[in-house]
């Protein structure tokens, strides 16, 4: 038995490096004593939050820590997923650690947190990410694509993964979203239909450069200079004249790449 404070420095330092190889000796610690729970689902929660993000920006970390996961067991990651009296941070680790096992057993579990209302969004959005992981996303599309509603930093990085050119229900949940009255919703919405570059989202793109927004007008005229279709030309020039400057910068920059050539803006002006 450890003291409080030196419990309490283990922790902390177990928070501040932990890795894959500390879950297999953190899950026994949680079976094994009670009422330590809620502080090891924590850490478990903290861990698998920092090897997420390492795996969000192409790190190899999650992938040479899978070999030191095995004592996690899909079972019982789907029961601590599944039960909304666990505690969120072990059911977001569970859902977390789902997407590096290469089993299907928790699909079920995830499809339902992805579609209902009544769960933490945190979750939601989670299950979407590990669906994601197991190439088993493109079927939900459009549920997926209404989660912009709920989160807009993970999603939009699952739906351009996930991007289909033949899924009209997934193009049509995202262009469904490109009105939304919320601001951040439909500004995330057009940045994703700008990224995935399909030729089908040219007349919504169009329609965004007289969107009261300006971030959404600068998504708009970037995804149409992306999309290189000339004929897009005639309507980004009649919006050389924005009355922001950021937004003429974007409409510039994407008559450049039509190969349309626009004269220089005076110093000033």
């Amino acid at each position: 038995q450890l003291g409080r404070k030196t419990e309490e420095l283990a922790l902390r330092t177990i928070a501040e490096v932990g890795d894959a190889s500390c879950v297999a000796p953190l899950l026994r610690l949680y079976e094994a004593v009670p009422s330590a729970r809620e502080k090891v689902a924590g850490l478990l929660y903290h861990i698998s939050g920092k090897l997420a993000f390492a795996a969000y920006w192409f790190s190899q970390e999650w992938r040479a820590g899978d070999e030191r996961l095995g004592a996690l067991e899909a079972e019982q990651l789907a029961a601590w997923a599944d039960n909304p009296f666990q505690s969120l941070a072990l059911r977001l680790f569970a859902v977390r650690a789902a997407a590096h096992l290469e089993t299907k057993a928790m699909v079920p579990v995830l499809v339902r947190l992805i579609g209902d209302r009544s769960e933490w969004p945190d979750l939601s959005v989670q299950a979407a990410d590990t669906l994601s992981a197991l190439r088993l996303a493109r079927p939900l599309s459009p549920a997926i694509v209404r989660l912009l509603r709920l989160e807009q930093l993970w999603v939009p990085a699952v739906v351009a993964a996930n991007w289909s050119a033949d899924d009209d229900e997934g193009r049509a949940a995202l262009e469904s979203e490109m009105t939304n009255p919320r601001a951040e919703v439909r500004a995330a919405a057009f940045w994703i239909a700008a990224g995935v570059r399909d030729p089908a989202l040219q007349p919504a793109l169009e329609a965004g450069l007289g969107d009261g927004l300006v971030e959404v007008r600068m998504a708009a005229a970037w995804g149409l200079g992306e999309l290189g279709q000339r004929s897009a030309v005639s309507v980004l020039e009649k919006h050389l004249s924005d009355p922001d400057d950021r937004v003429q910068t974007f409409v510039r920059g994407a008559l450049a790449k039509l190969g349309v050539p626009v004269p220089a803006v005076a110093l000033g002006s």
